[in-house]
């Protein structure tokens, strides 16, 4: 089972690294897209512990292709996932996934039009993580005539700096993960050990970049390992940067909020609103218009009745769609 969803980094002007914790307002949302590079040549960067430096650098790049992060009702197998809130598109492929309040939950793909449904899911980061945090789950899949069982044990092991084909990520945290699994066919039994390295970034969807080696045994014959290094390319990580976090100032304070909470946002002018969305994208509320001359526009929303869980802030500008977002976590 192939799990290359990528994503995001940051090239940040700092020194000191500290230990860095990923929690679910880190997780993605809809409407992300990530443009993503698999490595032209395979780099193992095995060193665990703390303020490590993993380079990359040279790895180069074979080909790029895009992630689009979407709603799952959007896909004409919708039915075969109904836990899952978002579907990943890369190429024609679909993946299909579970954002809870414990972790990132694999649900199942579409490979050439045939879903394989993971009906025990297992999570491929755990909220919150930082250095030591450790989970094991056990999963099962079915399609395509086959079915396969397996268990993913990961494990936090270090945090560091990244080094990139295009630049250094500071403070990032290293997961690794090993998936053993045993898929049964009409003909013959495949084992797979997978070993992935995951590092990731506070304040960013998904893994910056992910490592991994796959040994399969078809038969009871060793096969030749495969090896593959895939990382978020500079383009996303300014774009996503420039639009989650960016120019429109925009603040929401407390953050997580149990009650009630404040947007504030730097207006030109024009008329301006907040929206917010849930993880499926469903908008579960719309502020109240404001015009006014440029400035600081404030709003006060009540989330007291709302599910716990991970919302969007969109601020809107007239002429202008969603000019900037921000996540919130209410609890």
């Amino acid at each position: 089972m192939e799990h290359n969803y990528l994503l995001l980094a940051i090239l940040l002007p700092v020194s000191a690294v500290a230990q860095p914790t990923y929690n679910l307002a880190d997780a993605p949302v809809i409407g992300t897209e990530v443009e993503v590079s698999s490595a032209a040549t395979f780099i193992a960067q095995p060193q665990t512990g703390a303020n490590q430096t993993w380079n990359y650098s040279s790895a180069g790049v074979n080909t790029t292709t895009q992630l689009v992060f979407d709603s799952p009702a959007n896909s004409d197998y919708v039915s075969d996932f109904p836990t899952a809130t978002l579907r990943i598109q890369e190429g024609s492929s679909e993946t299909f996934v579970s954002v809870l309040a414990d972790g990132y939950y694999q649900n199942g793909v579409v490979v050439f039009g045939t879903p394989i449904i993971t009906s025990n899911s297992y999570r491929q980061i755990a909220y919150p993580t930082t250095m030591g945090t450790q989970w094991t789950d056990p999963w099962t899949t079915v399609g395509a005539g086959t079915t396969a069982n397996g268990t993913v044990t990961c494990i936090a092991n270090g945090y560091g700096t990244l080094q990139l084909p295009w630049g250094t990520v500071q403070n990032v945290l290293r997961v690794r993960c090993v998936d053993v699994s045993t898929q049964t066919t009409p003909s013959t039994v495949l084992n797979t050990i997978d070993t992935t390295v995951y590092f990731y970034k506070s304040g960013f969807p998904f893994h910056v970049l992910r490592e991994r080696v796959r040994r399969n045994t078809i038969g009871g014959v060793a096969q030749a390992p495969s090896k593959s290094v895939v990382y978020a390319t500079q383009a996303s990580v300014v774009g996503v940067q420039e639009y989650v976090d960016g120019g429109a100032g925009l603040e929401v304070f407390p953050n997580p909020a149990s009650s009630t909470f404040t947007v504030n946002a730097t207006s030109s002018g024009a008329r301006t609103w907040v929206e917010v969305l849930d993880t499926s994208g469903r908008t579960v509320l719309n502020s109240n218009v404001q015009v006014g001359a440029p400035g600081i526009l404030q709003w006060t929303l009540d989330a007291s009745s709302w599910e716990a869980g991970l919302y969007m802030i969109r601020l809107h500008g007239e002429g202008n769609g969603g000019i900037a977002m921000k996540k919130l976590l209410v609890n």
